[in-house]
């Protein structure tokens, strides 16, 4: 649901006195409502709700949770719910869409993969991502237009592929704790390529040519609202401009664990402009997924166009030739993960290919450390440097966040 409001944002949200009464008439000392709101200002008297509200979940607004967490909540939320067969949850965010959908979609997977520890025999291809988000947007929004955000549809498809693996790792073993287990696996950052140039709209410096600013971070483990991490500017000795896009490598070392966030920022003569960013964890890297599927993203080409448009085939000019930029460079011996455009946060709402061409990608180089040690942590970077890159109002284009 979306968040129970007060005052005039009651008036076009959910308001607070009536979902208090509702759940307390018609499902007293049967509920528990989960916030998953970070920010400060959406906290409110739990008393609302006899005091049956759970806030450890929370992260924040167009962002996939920390997966740590997810496991976490559907847990707790399964727990309630077999107890007893009249319990309810009420899960809600701001507005009841993404942070929530993202949730409920890892808990569908969850009660699959409870069914089929059950059932040594049933198919574990039940744990689908895909099955578990057309249902909740089928459920909930009009449109089917759920969970539409990237980096949140990856991490639900994330806790599927960790389902089956578990699963599968328990009738393999014939044990009752599986040794398929999440953990923290750091890699080194060592370089990113684009394989095309982004039209971004705007002179920029450097006689025209694309500026890219980095940030690497990742959510602070102590405060599930803040970021720590680094900000990379590329002096013109990092940058590779060639026929198949830009290729930049970093000047210090980069290391990276768990839920890792990139931004891409665009140095203009006028400031900078927000490109794209994404979301990944590195316990992952090297496992396939698709985190928006075919019928999305038709649906809404179709949608914008007004018309049923024939598909297109594109073509991406890397796969035709090496250049010797790529070629010779010592980063291309190491594992990479690829993100499509259709999974860049911001970017995939481009259908119409003004900014970025259809087979645009971008991919991380990534050297897998020794050890796990927590003495490895990415760099740390003021506050200061942190806002630098993302307080700036998006200029690429008029596609604005969900």
């Amino acid at each position: 649901m979306g968040y129970p409001a007060t005052k005039v944002e009651g008036l076009y949200r959910n308001p607070m006195d009536e979902v208090s009464r509702f759940l307390n008439s018609k499902h007293k000392d049967k509920y528990k409502v989960y916030n998953l709101c970070s920010e400060s200002r959406r906290q409110y008297c739990e008393s609302n709700f006899e005091n049956r509200v759970e806030n450890k979940y929370r992260f924040n607004d167009h962002n996939p949770p920390p997966f740590k967490i997810i496991e976490e909540f559907c847990a707790d939320v399964s727990s309630w719910l077999n107890d007893d067969e009249e319990r309810i949850v009420a899960v809600h965010c701001k507005a009841g869409k993404g942070r929530t959908g993202t949730m409920i979609c890892c808990y569908l997977l969850y009660k699959m993969y409870e069914m089929l520890l059950k059932d040594i025999d049933g198919d574990l291809e039940g744990i689908d991502a895909q099955k578990a988000m057309k249902e909740y947007d089928e459920a909930r929004t009009e449109d089917k237009k759920g969970v539409t955000i990237p980096s949140q549809r990856r991490y639900i498809t994330y806790f599927s592929q960790y389902l089956r693996n578990h699963l599968y790792s328990i009738r393999q073993l014939s044990l009752v704790n599986s040794t398929y287990k999440y953990e923290k696996i750091i890699y080194h950052l060592k370089a990113i390529r684009f394989n095309a140039i982004p039209n971004c709209g705007k002179v920029t410096q450097a006689g025209g040519a694309f500026v890219p600013q980095i940030a690497v971070k990742r959510v602070s483990e102590s405060s599930p609202d803040q970021f720590i991490g680094i900000v990379e500017k590329f002096p013109d000795s990092n940058v590779k401009r060639t026929d198949c896009g830009v290729y930049l490598t970093f000047n210090k070392e980069i290391l990276v664990h768990d839920d890792v966030l990139i931004e891409v920022v665009n140095k203009t003569s006028f400031g900078k402009e927000k490109l794209f960013h994404f979301w990944f964890n590195t316990f992952f890297v090297g496992q396939e997924t698709c985190a928006v599927s075919d019928r999305f993203n038709s649906s809404i080409e179709e949608e914008r166009n007004g018309i049923s448009t024939p598909k297109r085939t594109f073509t991406d000019p890397h796969n035709k030739h090496k250049c010797s930029a790529c070629e010779c460079d010592s980063t291309e011996k190491y594992p990479f993960l690829d993100i499509p455009l259709s999974e860049l946060d911001r970017a995939y709402k481009d259908i119409q290919h003004k900014i970025y061409p259809a087979y645009f990608k971008v991919r991380l180089f990534l050297e897998k450390c020794n050890t796990n040690s927590s003495d490895h942590q990415p760099d740390r970077a003021s506050a200061a440097q942190i806002e630098e890159v993302t307080d700036d109002t998006a200029t690429a284009s008029d596609l604005s966040d969900d």
